[in-house]
């Protein structure tokens, strides 16, 4: 966990998200400070909000985040079925990844 005293993680490993999520809002409550929707209720948080891999694709292809999910969104938008999905990223330069 969190040491408050020295600012550093008791523990030798690296923190996790909701980890690292339980230490933002602890923060957030010590110092009075406004708690984002997102943090209060999980539901209300942005949609239009990126991932670490979103970001990271999105830095690959030279892109911002924000463009490459509304590319996304836009694409599942106008397709009917999986293999129109998956054309319609290809067009885009976007590969899925199928298992």
């Amino acid at each position: 966990m969190y040491d408050r005293q020295s600012g550093h993680r008791q523990s030798g490993s690296l923190a996790e998200p909701a980890k690292l999520r339980d230490i933002s809002k602890e923060l957030y409550l010590e110092n009075d400070w406004e708690m984002p929707r997102g943090f209060i209720d999980s539901q209300a948080r942005d949609p239009r909000n990126f991932t670490l891999a979103e970001w990271q694709q999105a830095k690959r292809l030279g892109l911002h985040g924000r463009e490459l999910k509304s590319m996304m969104q836009e694409c599942w938008a106008a397709s009917d079925s999986r293999a129109a999905f998956v054309h319609a990223l290809g067009e885009r330069g976007i590969g899925l990844r199928t298992f």
